[in-house]
């Protein structure tokens, strides 16, 4: 327990994350994760999403999201040339200001796409959720 407790301290000093925030360690790597981010923000199936869509990683995130959320939004990058993804794509006026979170993959190892600058709660109307 003081394992944790020392992890979560230092994780929480490093990253700057606020007490207000919780820390999850999950298991089952990113693809665990693509059913469980709609799983527990679509509180029910009316709840909009937008999943931005810049390589494999997040195709795959929207396959899982469409299981689980009626309304989605997909934001697709139009540089898009046989399943190679070149670039994020704009996402500027595009974002559903009632969706409940916004998805993107920062790090698309596949496609070899790396966001550094997040896009803000302002620049997308909502909440972000971000898979590293």
């Amino acid at each position: 327990v003081s394992i944790l407790r020392t992890t979560l301290q230092k994780i929480r000093s490093v990253m700057n994350i606020p007490e207000s925030h919780e820390i999850l360690f999950t298991h089952g790597g990113g693809h665990g994760q693509f059913a469980a981010v709609p799983l527990n923000l679509c509180a029910s199936p009316s709840v909009k999403a937008t999943y931005i869509v810049n390589g494999t990683w997040s195709e795959r995130a929207v396959l899982d999201a469409e299981k689980y959320c009626d309304h989605l939004e997909i934001i697709k990058n139009s540089h898009r040339t046989d399943c190679n993804y070149t670039s994020f794509p704009d996402i500027a006026g595009k974002v559903a200001p009632d969706s409940k979170f916004v998805y993107l993959c920062s790090n698309e190892t596949v496609n070899g796409i790396e966001v550094f600058d997040l896009p803000s709660k302002e620049e997308t109307g909502g909440s972000v959720g971000c898979r590293r």
